[in-house]
């Protein structure tokens, strides 16, 4: 009688998910400048507000918005709704492209998507 024995072994890695990651300072500076540019049409009042709730309702602080962009889009998406959130990414990606003119990002589905593009930009830099 044979007798087969099956081990298991597992590992497990500490995922800490709701860490930030870091970007480069080049990054994160473009990013908060594009957001900012985004937003100026609403005025400083209404900026602040916008600010101060992604902060309270999602924890994003205005200083920590390029260390997290998917974040930083749920936001967006919850407080103005889906269709206005892609105007607001798309105003975003406009002004990143202003900065940094020489970053060709090449749609491959045929839709834009504001995170494929921000990932594309911070793998340029």
């Amino acid at each position: 009688m044979n007798q087969q024995i099956n081990q298991q072994i597992s590992i497990q890695i500490p995922l800490d998910l709701q860490e930030p990651l870091p970007h480069n300072p080049e990054f994160d500076n473009a990013f908060q400048q594009a957001i900012a540019a985004s937003f100026a049409m609403l005025g400083e009042p209404a900026q602040k507000a916008f600010f101060n709730c992604i902060e309270r309702e999602f924890g994003i602080s205005r200083s920590d918005v390029s260390h997290d962009p998917a974040a930083f889009q749920t936001a967006i998406e919850q407080i103005f709704g889906r269709a206005a959130a892609k105007l607001i990414e798309a105003r975003i990606i406009r002004e990143l492209h202003k900065q940094f003119p020489s970053f060709k990002y090449i749609v491959t589905s045929g839709e834009l998507f504001f995170l494929d593009y921000v990932e594309s930009l911070i793998d340029f830099l």
